[in-house]
């Protein structure tokens, strides 16, 4: 997804006819007229699991990126993560006591810039627990761009099995129909409607989370 949208935007830059320096980020940009402390985005935020090191170890880790797009020459960005505790219902939970007020800080890296929009990537890391996890990250400020000064974008929130444990994983394929298909049903994004039509029908439980979508072509 974030090879996609970096490759979207090379594109664009391409078209423009505008010329980047080494560092990807063209000249002659104008700094974005956002309110002091805003962050102005145009996508996201896109959570990627990456994979995880020390798997046969008594303390894994798990390895993530956060993905968002936003004008120009805006300021560098910085995210915080933190453990919220436990899944209800899930297995080790009992006793299980977490510091909720401890965040981590991760700052944004831009990873491209052109004359209409930035990407910023945080690359984040996390240990996993006796149990399963429900993590929260916000980026301060984050503002849809799309919306006025009241569209902030909220906290986020995703789970992580525990280290015994299995991932549970949502397979898709992708949107190819065969021939005689009416397009205009399934215009839009019919698949996650359907995947939300689905979570929605379940009760917030261990049972019913999904630790990973995984697309496929």
């Amino acid at each position: 997804m974030e090879s996609t949208l970096l490759d979207r935007g090379r594109n664009d830059a391409t078209e423009g006819g505008s010329q980047a320096d080494s560092n990807g980020t063209a000249s002659g940009l104008v700094e974005s007229a956002t309110n002091k402390g805003d962050l102005d985005v145009f996508c996201g935020p896109l959570l990627n699991y990456r994979g995880m090191s020390d798997p046969t170890s008594d303390e894994p880790i798990w390895h993530g990126s956060v993905l968002v797009v936003t004008p120009p020459r805006q300021r560098t960005p910085e995210l915080t993560l933190r453990c919220i505790g436990p899944v209800e219902g899930s297995a080790g939970a009992h006793g299980a006591g977490v510091d909720a007020s401890h965040a981590r800080p991760f700052p944004g890296v831009r990873v491209y810039e052109d004359p209409r929009k930035a990407f910023w990537r945080f690359q984040l890391d996390l240990p996993f627990q006796s149990f399963e996890a429900k993590w929260e990250y916000h980026i301060a400020g984050l503002r849809d761009a799309r919306k006025d000064t009241s569209g902030q974008v909220s906290r986020k929130t995703f789970v992580v099995p525990s280290k015994d444990q299995s991932m549970r994983i949502l397979f898709h394929s992708c949107n190819g129909f065969s021939v005689g298909t009416d397009m205009d049903v399934w215009k839009g994004p019919s698949l996650w409607n359907d995947v939300l039509r689905m979570a929605s029908s379940l009760t917030l439980r261990s049972s019913s989370i999904q630790h990973c979508p995984l697309s496929l072509g």
